[in-house]
């Protein structure tokens, strides 16, 4: 047998056997369900725009990252992992891509890191999305260190930093927006400190949102339902049912990405000071 000829049996035979175990794993599930997603061509509205997404190179981060680059936008991926973020910007090779290297736990001195990336594109920013968090499955039982933890990346940071975008904004007459990515959890009462943390995040998403309207900045929130990630090994594309969801399926990153868009174009200037769920009626009465 060829090289070639072994090297197409191998694929095939890896394709039945993905094939199988999919079948076996929709069974124990309960349920298929088929979904996709036509996203945005580019956008003329975002070609002179930059847009910084926190947490940006990787998972919903970096979905939000590509759906920005396709519509369009100068796009800066900040995050503390140095390595993933030289990955991406290796993987998508687009010019329009930046980086910025930045543990947003580390509050000293912001105007001057915002400073640092105006000067990385050339331009002032228009859009800033608050992606970037810490996830955990304890709860406040086990003990103050997660909690702290949690609280610092998903609370703390995102205010700080979120008050120097905005006086940045209103410093150089920008009418920008800022974006919070909350969680459903955040109103599904429990002792889990990411739950208590993305409550905080609509809160402080109000308040923003009530303290700049006057300055014309704008921030909302999107609190996404399950969204499925690369540690559960799922194709979601091939079975995208999931039995917590109301509606029994997950929350493509795309749509939230879509949900980004919208919030972050002009046909949103009305939306100010909300949080939209985008979680298949999950948290519904």
């Amino acid at each position: 047998m060829r090289i070639d000829d072994l090297k197409n049996f191998m694929s095939f035979f890896k394709s039945v056997q993905r094939t199988f175990c999919n079948l076996y794993k929709y069974a124990r599930r309960g349920g298929v369900v088929y979904v996709s997603v036509n996203q945005s061509s580019s956008n003329e509205e975002f070609q002179n725009k930059v847009c910084v997404v926190t947490g940006g190179s990787r998972g919903l981060g970096l979905t939000l990252t590509k759906t920005f680059l396709n519509s369009g936008a100068k796009v800066v991926m900040i995050g503390s992992n140095l390595e993933a973020l030289v990955c991406a910007k290796k993987e998508m090779k687009n010019d329009k891509l930046y980086y910025y290297h930045w543990d947003l736990t580390d509050l000293t001195d912001i105007p001057c890191r915002l400073k640092d990336i105006c000067k990385l594109v050339g331009k002032n920013i228009d859009v800033w999305v608050n992606n970037a968090a810490y996830v955990t499955n304890k709860n406040c039982l086990e003990g103050a260190s997660v909690f702290e933890k949690t609280i610092e990346v998903n609370l703390k940071s995102l205010l700080y930093v979120s008050i120097s975008v905005a006086e940045y904004y209103k410093m150089n007459s920008i009418y920008g927006k800022i974006i919070n990515i909350s969680s459903l959890n955040s109103v599904q009462g429990s002792l889990s400190p990411y739950g208590i943390s993305k409550c905080g995040v609509n809160y402080i998403t109000q308040g923003l949102a009530k303290q700049y309207i006057d300055n014309h900045i704008i921030v909302n929130g999107i609190a996404p339902g399950y969204i499925p990630t690369g540690i559960n090994q799922m194709d979601i594309y091939s079975n995208a049912y999931n039995e917590l969801q109301r509606n029994h399926r997950y929350v493509l990153p795309e749509e939230i990405a879509e949900l980004v868009l919208f919030l972050a174009s002009d046909k949103a200037n009305s939306i100010v000071g909300q949080t939209i769920f985008c979680d298949g009626g999950t948290t519904l009465v």
